[in-house]
């Protein structure tokens, strides 16, 4: 295994721990945990597509801003901070917007 791999393998692992506590106690379509229901299987596509390892970890952070109280500058302290810089990557909303 290159270096490359295991420095990939840690970031997926630290960006799925971070994601599991963000999105800890939510539940997807017909009541399956978050994480397997959603967030996994959107990193698993990204990564069946050629993604890179930093889009897989933007693929396992992309909700975490909507969903959860996690704001972008946890997602940069948590070491993330080039995931951050793709664009499928939240965005807050405006104050004061609703759904």
């Amino acid at each position: 295994m290159t270096t490359l791999e295991k420095d990939s393998i840690g970031s997926w692992q630290a960006a799925l721990a971070f994601a599991r506590v963000a999105h800890a106690g939510q539940t997807y379509a017909g009541g399956a945990d978050y994480l397997d229901g959603h967030v996994v299987p959107v990193a698993i596509t990204v990564a069946a597509h050629g993604g890179s390892p930093v889009q897989v970890v933007a693929a396992l952070l992309h909700n975490t801003v909507e969903d959860s109280g996690k704001t972008p500058k946890d997602i940069e302290n948590g070491a993330f901070r080039a995931a951050m810089r793709i664009p499928a990557m939240p965005s807050p909303r405006p104050t004061g917007d609703s759904e």
